[in-house]
């Protein structure tokens, strides 16, 4: 890949430009019971009829509709039909009827279920109470009313959770080809980072907490293969810590140092290990310096600003997306949200304005801008839930105004 790289770019430029570097990911088979938080690479389809048989929804009675339309009211137990037993025959349907329970076949020779509540059951017979409503059918989950055999359950892209490993299993899936998830090499950068155990923590110095929030935020979207480093501001250290994560990493993650800064070495060392540079710098805040690039073997390389809120505003609107596509996971439609106050956007860039108290109200979503205190004050973000992109172009929005969402999770 050879690209020419602008100074600067705009938010939807860098988009685009990170979405044609992704390729997918290879694939994996993996076990049912290890497939949750995985993308689907294959399609599930119904081995048989959904339900596959006429199952019965309510315990009661099942009996032939013609003999109740027929005005008979007391009918003789045959019999009894479980679960999990084959289907049991009612041998007299002018007459008698089969004492059924909820997830029974439905009785040969039976169309309807009278609930056991409409029911008075004596000395082997049961007596329909008076008024009570009667139609065929009733209480029946009809065989292969919900799918046909051969019928699309799950489609390739689609990201497996509870419900759609429930489908899985049902179609007989003990095993489901998935997307690979990519290892990820994240790395913090600064002579000032310390672990969070510093105790004391001197009054240069703060505590890495960039690698938790990043890492936090991957985990939470499904990506769990993290490696977490950390490099002083010192171009050989970063060169060899970076060199290893390139030749054993998919994607690669910096954040600090890519800035204008005479130790800010990233971006330089990046090109020294043959890492082809797409862009640095996006008419954006926060996140301005971003960089991104892709390394000889396909690797995708995100190096992000060093201050909080400018690395996890980058990780949520540019990174998470590319990794997402990446496994082929079907895209979520964008999502808007309105404010609920009035808002005013000075910056000449596109701005990212943390938002709170979202809540929905005639079926549309609202929220109040939260501002921080520079992009480094990340404990402004507590209790908030996500962050809204305001076009550079205006400068002052209303009350009602619609702009683009990204949540935190």
């Amino acid at each position: 890949m050879s690209v020419a790289m602008p100074t600067m770019l705009e938010v939807n430029e860098a988009e685009q430009l990170i979405r044609s570097a992704v390729a997918l990911f290879p694939d994996e088979e993996v076990s049912l019971a290890e497939a949750h938080g995985h993308v689907l690479r294959e399609p599930v389809l119904a081995d048989r009829d959904f339900p596959p048989y006429d199952r019965v929804t309510m315990d009661g009675i099942a009996l032939s509709y013609a003999s109740y339309r027929n005005g008979r009211r007391s009918f003789t137990i045959e019999g009894t039909g479980f679960a999990g037993e084959p289907a049991a025959c009612l041998r007299d349907p002018d007459h008698a009827c089969v004492q059924i329970m909820t997830g029974a076949i439905l009785p040969m020779g039976a169309d309807t279920i009278i609930p056991v509540e409409n029911l008075d059951m004596r000395e082997g017979t049961a007596h329909i109470h008076p008024d009570t409503d009667v139609a065929p059918l009733q209480f029946l989950h009809s065989q292969g009313s919900d799918q046909r055999q051969g019928a699309t359950l799950l489609s390739s892209g689609t990201f497996l959770r509870a419900p759609e490993l429930m489908i899985a299993a049902a179609a007989g899936k003990a095993r489901l080809r998935v997307a690979r998830r990519p290892t990820i090499g994240l790395v913090s950068t600064g002579d000032e980072i310390v672990p969070v155990e510093t105790q004391p923590v001197l009054q240069h110095q703060i505590r890495s907490a960039n690698e938790y929030a990043l890492r936090g935020a991957l985990l939470g979207d499904g990506f769990t293969r993290v490696q977490c480093h950390h490099v002083k501001d010192d171009a050989q250290a970063t060169q060899t810590r970076l060199s290893s994560l390139l030749e054993t990493c998919d994607v690669l993650i910096a954040t600090g140092g890519v800035s204008m800064g005479t130790r800010d070495a990233v971006p330089s060392v990046l090109l020294a290990l043959g890492v082809e540079p797409v862009f640095h710098k996006i008419t954006q805040r926060p996140g301005k310096p971003m960089w991104f690039g892709q390394g000889r073997n396909g690797t995708l390389v995100f190096a992000l600003p060093g201050n909080p809120v400018s690395a996890l505003v980058c990780l949520h609107r540019y990174v998470l997306p590319a990794l997402r596509l990446g496994l082929g996971r079907e895209e979520e439609p964008l999502r808007h949200i309105y404010l609920n106050e009035p808002m005013e956007w000075s910056s000449p860039l596109t701005g990212f304005i943390p938002v709170s108290g979202l809540v929905e109200k005639d079926g549309r979503w609202w929220a109040t801008a939260h501002r921080t205190n520079t992009s480094g004050d990340f404990t402004s973000l507590a209790g908030t839930d996500g962050f809204v992109e305001c076009p550079k172009s205006i400068r002052a929005f209303p009350s009602g105004a619609a702009l683009l969402f990204f949540p935190w999770k």
